[in-house]
This record gives C-alpha cells, structure tokens and sequence, in this order.
C-alpha cells in the first residue's frame, strides 16, 4: 500500500474493487455522486485510508440492500469526517458497527455496549454492518489476494 504526502495509506480503484468486492463501475458512480472523493491523479483515483474506509462501510451497506440516496442521505457532506470517525473506531480493540437508522442517520459504534445502547435509542429499523471487514482490510500491508470483481 502506498503511502501519501501525509504519511495515510492509499489505494487505487482496482485494489479497493479486489478489497470490498464492488466493480470499478461502482466506485466511479460513488465517486460521481459525491459518496467519496478520491484524489485525482492523471487518470487514476486514489483513495486515502480514511476514504477507503468509507467506500468499505457504503459496500458493506450496498450488500445489505441499502440505496445510494439513501447512503448520500445518510452522509449528507459530512464523507470526510465520517472516514476519519470510521478510522478511530475500526482501530479501536472493540468489533466496530456501523448502523444506519430509520431517519437516515450513520451511528458508528465500538463494541456491544455501545451498540446496545444505540440500537435501544433509535426508533424504527436499522441496518447494522460488521466493520471488521474494512478494519481487516486496511490493516493489511496489501490487498493483494483479495477476491477478484467481475
């Protein structure tokens, strides 16, 4: 993984695809649709860490039947402080959840505790997503391996 100015890993559209699954299809419309936002470089988008880490949670998300809109909803701007949020938890030592909950808001959560007490504090349904997916992924020195997308 090759690391930017700031010293942040960052990763190239085919290695996140091989990572999380999803087509590089798929993360052109999120990036288009502002889901992430990657770094330009010539004709490649590079990802940092925490953006990474976001495009982990919406695949996540995507596999669970949640809608772009939705998602876009969810995040309304904030796709650079919910990565950097989503880092500290999924470094933390408890299994980190991710919920998205009726009202279309994204609670991120560190271990069981946390997660009682936000599910028993949300009315409606939720969606609720395993990170240790991203957090395995991302502690990786590389993706290489992961399985291929189609």
């Amino acid at each position: 993984m090759p690391r930017g100015e700031n010293g942040e890993g960052q990763f190239g559209s085919a290695e996140l695809g091989r990572a999380f699954r999803v087509t590089s299809r798929q993360l052109q419309y999120w990036a288009e649709t502002d889901l992430v936002r990657p770094e330009i470089v010539g004709h490649d988008r590079v990802y940092s860490s925490s953006q990474a880490a976001v495009v982990g949670m919406i695949a996540l998300f995507a596999r669970k039947a949640v809608t772009t809109p939705r998602l876009r909803q969810a995040l309304r701007g904030s796709v650079h402080s919910t990565g950097k949020r989503l880092q500290e938890v999924i470094r933390g030592k408890a299994a980190p959840v991710a919920i998205l909950t009726a009202d279309n808001r994204i609670k991120l959560c560190s271990g069981q505790r946390a997660l009682t007490a936000q599910v028993l504090a949300t009315a409606g349904a939720i969606v609720a997503v395993d990170l240790d997916e991203i957090r395995n992924t991302l502690h990786r020195d590389s993706v290489k391996g992961a399985p291929e997308t189609r």
